[in-house]
């Protein structure tokens, strides 16, 4: 039998959230893709992670929204990771402990989330991959997600204004220009082996 992977409802909400904001009912499109159609009540439930990636496209594509998964992840925050990872990045000495938890528990996210590090030069990249979705079209939608916890994690470190010198996709996926414009100091890349961001190495000991 195939094993189907899941995410937590958690990360639906944003996405669900812009549809009613401009007016579009988010159910229809939920039911369409056999989800739950009450999210708020089952945030920490789980559900197939690429029924939720068919839901974020199909979505974008109805209402013509650019940059979904961007728009989707500047709603959520630190605190919408899982209590266990936050109780392990909380009680992790540094910086680097922290990282290293995040990516040994990120199954606890997704269940068919990967996520490492690789050292290159005076930094190392936060990568993260979801196993069995290479080649699959449109995951950009998930790996804004994928790439915006690992900065949060950081700026619990590092202060609330820091950002990735580089964000990259695993994904054929340029943001817009209006999109870039909310990161000025970070350059973007896609068709990554990887989704990943890059932190200085001088920033790893940090408290």
């Amino acid at each position: 039998m195939a094993k189907i992977h899941l995410t937590r409802c958690q990360f639906l909400i944003p996405f669900a959230d812009i549809l009613s904001e401009i007016g579009a009912s988010a159910a229809p499109l939920l039911g369409k893709t056999r989800l739950p159609p009450s999210l708020e009540e089952k945030a920490n439930h789980y559900v197939p992670i690429l029924q939720a990636i068919d839901f974020a496209e199909i979505a974008r594509r109805s209402q013509g929204i650019a940059d979904f998964g961007f728009h989707a992840s500047r709603r959520l925050h630190y605190c919408h990771l899982s209590e266990k990872t936050r109780t392990l990045i909380g009680h992790a000495p540094t910086l680097l402990v922290a990282l290293q938890q995040a990516c040994k528990w990120a199954s606890i996210e997704d269940s068919n989330l990967s996520n490492w590090i690789e050292r290159h030069d005076d930094h190392v990249r936060i990568c993260s991959r979801l196993t069995g979705s290479k080649g699959l079209l449109h995951l950009e939608h998930s790996q804004w997600l994928q790439n915006i916890f690992p900065i949060y994690i950081v700026r619990q470190f590092a202060g609330p204004d820091w950002a990735p010198a580089t964000i990259a996709f695993e994904a054929r996926y340029t943001p817009s220009p209006a999109c870039q414009s909310f990161w000025p100091r970070s350059r973007f890349l896609s068709g990554q082996e990887a989704s990943w961001i890059d932190v200085p190495i001088s920033l790893l000991a940090l408290p």
